[in-house]
């Protein structure tokens, strides 16, 4: 929400393929071609990830064994079209981090440290990282139980912490609203 605000991104609509180099995987699936950045923020990506507890984490473990994890997610075979069913996944989640880094030159942490932890008075040094330096985004974040709860109180605020304007207020009542039924 706060890159879309800041214009690093026009929309959720915005496809993927504007983000992360499709160049790189000889015979991709087309339906990559239709996955919108708003398909991953709802978990809502068709892809065959098999990458949370349901899988035992098979398709997470597969993809932290290899150099380029991004490359790894590029070359997921879809179980069906974009926006179709919910099923969580990590590797969705990994995947924005990706273009959330590719669209704003910054990684997940420094962007987050620039745009919303410093603003709260939240001080992280450290999230672990892929091979290529991509933020893990799904895990590996450590807070304190205080500033978890700054965080809640932030939602709870509509996105403002002390009179500013952190997170777009249209952006928290977005995340609110479902958009799928497991």
């Amino acid at each position: 929400g706060i890159a879309i605000d800041k214009g690093y991104i026009d929309s959720v609509d915005a496809p993927v393929s504007r983000f992360l180099d499709f160049q790189s995987v000889p015979d991709m699936d087309p339906r990559w071609n239709d996955l919108r950045l708003k398909h991953l923020l709802t978990m809502q990506s068709g892809l065959r990830a098999r990458d949370d507890v349901i899988y035992r984490y098979e398709g997470l473990s597969a993809m932290q064994k290899t150099d380029d994890w991004v490359k790894y997610a590029l070359n997921l075979k879809f179980e069906e079209d974009p926006g179709v069913r919910f099923e969580y996944s990590n590797i969705s989640t990994f995947l924005l981090a990706a273009v959330l880094q590719n669209a704003t030159g910054m990684d997940v942490l420094a962007f987050a440290n620039t745009h919303l932890f410093q603003n709260l008075g939240i001080q992280v040094d450290q999230w672990e990282k892929s091979p290529k330096g991509i933020t893990k985004a799904w895990a590996r974040l450590w807070l304190k139980p205080d500033d978890m709860a700054k965080i809640g109180l932030l939602v709870l605020q509509k996105g403002q912490w002390n009179g500013k304007q952190v997170i777009p207020s249209q952006w928290i009542e977005e995340s609110l609203v479902a958009h799928a039924t497991p």
